[in-house]
């Protein structure tokens, strides 16, 4: 106490005011983080309608948004040293060899339709960035309340629209019998089913083992994403979700006070998953093989590894580079490819990331894989024994998310969709603890090639839906309005080397059927698509089909005899080969084209029609 120089006491003095809990600063990098949260949560369950690839491109551009909220959100973590190593050295060693292949520009930045070079690896990079500064070990619990009910809305839309599927409602317009409704296709809906049930019950279970409260927003979107997996009827995805039962079966027991009664309600859970898919025709048929369709495919899968097996074999230290298997892969289909599995060019992947990496980068590209799996492995067992409370769930769920989605990856192609969030689980269980420093300066750089980047994606998309018009306009027979879009669309992505091989495809079939004007337009984009894909078998036939259709044979014979070269087994193209020989009056190339039709194909009536007529020029009796 003390007094005055008259010896009264002095008044006590106030106490002072508790300062707010968070400055207007504080308050706005937390809006921004919330906002990059959603963004790349929601991100894989986007479509825009108006493109031609309207699954993919929508969510990078969402991807790259969310990076550029979280450049200035406070970092709760980041990413250890050797990551960014890795990742340069990934980088520079791909570039090279792209730079090396038959199209450099379009195997570094991608190929359609996923295009899985430098576009899509760049946004996964940032992803893993992005996911271990928003939610490392720093990360406060309104970050993990943001990141529990964007996942459990994103999956609600998901399965609700899967449901409406299900049921023969088609309220996302499409021409394939499993759609996958929001995620473009079945397998990549299951995949992210799987993703999000696994980190919302690792969370609904955290929170009520810790407060003996049921957190509705998890426990209500873990069982939406079940939902979706069980309704995309995808055998990778529920074998995928098979590990993620047993991981949150063993936690609930494991860290239940009472193992009886843990034991009995993860048995009934596991009961009602298993009836919902049995319970659902189309799921029960394809997991018991009762349906033929499934059936095939399981046959249909193992071709497909054995051949891009070999394509590994035959480049075990370099690989074919990024996007360089859908023009190689042809010429290691044997003869039966095209008669059991599928008729036509298009297979853009091997169907198994371990393959997928073999064939881009050898058995180096393997190695690294599994390096990687092993390194993020050990840093999640790392941040698991350090972390407690919501930050524990994460990492639980995240590396539950990295175990099922990896099984499901391994008999299933890739995609943006389901790439993105895995590379955001994988940015969580590596983060740790962030600086104590950041610089603003980084922060502007950041932000100025975030921008750029965001400029850049928006012209590429914008390009998707010229590309777009220009089918629309061929298909209706106006070569005009096709001609104008599609060069709109290669101005904006001029790297896209299949721009030209769709236009030629598209009016090449105009051509076909005898459109007014598509002469001109499908030779001048066929020419272009063959001079820019010398190695595409579909780039080459389609040149050599317009060729002849315009009666201009030596360029037809040229181009025809290469796609022989490229795709060995094909049996449409030695049939139109073959026309071309007859035309030229090559009758005995001709005969011999037919004849490897018909061993190729011995029930397609045309070829025999046509060797017929060039034994009848030939004047042999013994032939057809």
């Amino acid at each position: 106490m003390t007094s005055t120089r008259a010896g009264r006491k002095a008044p006590p003095r106030p106490a002072p005011r508790p300062a707010p809990l968070r400055s207007g600063s504080d308050a706005a990098r937390g809006r921004l983080a919330a906002a990059a949260l959603i963004l790349l949560w929601t991100a894989p369950i986007l479509v825009l309608p108006g493109v031609y690839h309207r699954w993919g491109w929508p969510t990078l551009l969402a991807a790259v948004l969310a990076v550029g909220c979280a450049v200035w959100v406070r970092p709760a973590g980041r990413l250890p040293g050797w990551w960014s190593v890795a990742a340069a050295v990934v980088a520079a060693t791909l570039a090279v060899r792209a730079l090396f292949g038959d199209a450099p520009l379009a195997q570094l930045l991608g190929r359609a339709p996923r295009y899985e070079g430098f576009v899509e690896a760049a946004v996964l990079v940032a992803a893993v960035w992005a996911g271990a500064r928003l939610l490392g070990p720093r990360a406060p619990v309104a970050a993990h309340l943001v990141t529990v009910r964007t996942l459990a809305t994103a999956s609600c839309l998901l399965a609700g629209v899967a449901v409406l599927e299900t049921i023969g409602w088609r309220p996302i317009e499409t021409d394939l019998e499993r759609p996958g409704s929001l995620a473009g296709n079945a397998t990549d809906q299951g995949i992210l089913g799987l993703i999000f049930a696994a980190w919302l019950l690792h969370n609904a279970l955290g929170v009520w083992l810790r407060t003996r409260r049921t957190s509705w927003w998890a426990v209500v979107g873990g069982a939406a994403g079940v939902v979706a997996v069980v309704t995309s009827a995808s055998r990778a995805a529920l074998l995928g979700l098979a590990v993620v039962v047993i991981v949150i079966a063993v936690r609930s027991v494991w860290s239940a006070p009472r193992r009886a009664v843990a034991l009995g309600w993860v048995t009934v859970g596991v009961a009602a998953v298993a009836g919902l898919v049995v319970a659902l025709p189309f799921t029960r048929e394809r997991v018991f093989g009762v349906d033929g369709f499934a059936r095939k495919t399981i046959g249909d899968r193992l071709v497909i590894w054995r051949d891009a097996l070999e394509l590994v074999q035959a480049h075990p230290w370099t690989g074919v580079g990024m996007n360089g298997y859908m023009d190689a892969i042809p010429a290691h289909f044997d003869d039966t490819w095209y008669s059991t599995v599928t008729p036509d060019h298009v297979l853009d992947s091997p169907h198994n990331l371990l393959l997928q990496a073999g064939v881009v980068a050898g058995v180096p590209g393997i190695a690294l894989v599994l390096l990687v799996g092993i390194a993020v492995s050990t840093a999640g067992v790392r941040a698991l024994r350090a972390a407690e409370g919501p930050r524990r769930d994460a990492v639980l769920g995240a590396l539950t998310v990295l175990a099922g989605a990896g099984i499901a990856l391994l008999m299933s192609p890739t995609s943006p969709k389901t790439l993105l969030p895995v590379a955001v689980v994988a940015g969580v269980v590596l983060a740790r603890e962030p600086w104590s420093r950041s610089a603003r300066g980084l922060r502007v750089l950041g932000t100025a090639a975030v921008a750029t980047w965001l400029v850049a994606l928006t012209l590429w998309t914008a390009a998707d839906g010229f590309l777009l018009t220009g089918v629309s306009s061929a298909m209706r027979g106006d070569t005009v309005a096709a001609d104008a879009a599609f060069d709109a669309a290669v101005a904006l992505r001029s790297w896209d080397a299949d721009i030209p091989l769709t236009a030629a495809q598209i009016t090449g079939g105009a051509l076909q059927q005898g459109m007014a004007g598509a002469g001109d337009s499908a030779s001048r984009w066929s020419a272009e698509a063959a001079a820019r894909l010398p190695r595409s078998a579909a780039a080459r036939e389609a040149a050599g089909m317009v060729a002849l259709q315009r009666g201009e044979l030596l360029v037809a014979r040229e181009h025809l005899h290469e796609a022989r070269v490229l795709s060995p087994a094909n049996p449409r193209i030695w049939h139109e080969s073959g026309l071309a020989e007859l035309a030229a009056g090559d009758a005995s190339a001709a005969r011999d084209a037919f004849e490897r039709v018909l061993e190729l194909q011995p029930d397609r009536t045309e070829s025999r029609a046509a060797l017929a007529e060039a034994c009848r020029q030939l004047g042999t009796a013994d032939c057809g």
